[in-house]
């Protein structure tokens, strides 16, 4: 009786170390969860800004020519190809600026 009860509360320890554990391993999973979707949503911010960006360049350098690219350029999501429109529509004549633009898409 004695062997038994002592195997029934170590058993009793078990479980409720492995829930432990487990709970422990679900706030450590959230924790990382939330900096991982602070961190995307920091990106999706610098995304959404350097487009606009591109966008009012565009608009006061080669007006509705230039904006005619948008819709593509909206669909870009990638921070360092987005730069480097930017850098492109603040150096370039329309043309050159037509011409690399279409290697980013």
């Amino acid at each position: 009786e004695a062997q038994r009860k002592k195997t029934l509360d170590d058993e009793e320890k078990l479980r409720t170390a492995i829930q432990k554990g487990m709970m422990q391993g679900e706030i450590e999973g959230i924790k990382k969860g939330k900096i991982e979707g602070i961190k995307k949503g920091k990106i999706e911010g610098k995304i959404e800004g350097k487009i606009e960006a591109i966008e009012a360049m565009l608009e006061i350098k080669f007006q509705e020519r230039g904006l005619r690219w948008m819709k593509k350029i909206r669909q870009i999501q990638d921070l360092d190809k987005l730069n480097r429109i930017f850098q492109d529509a603040k150096t370039l004549d329309i043309e050159s600026f037509e011409k690399n633009l279409e290697s980013y898409l």
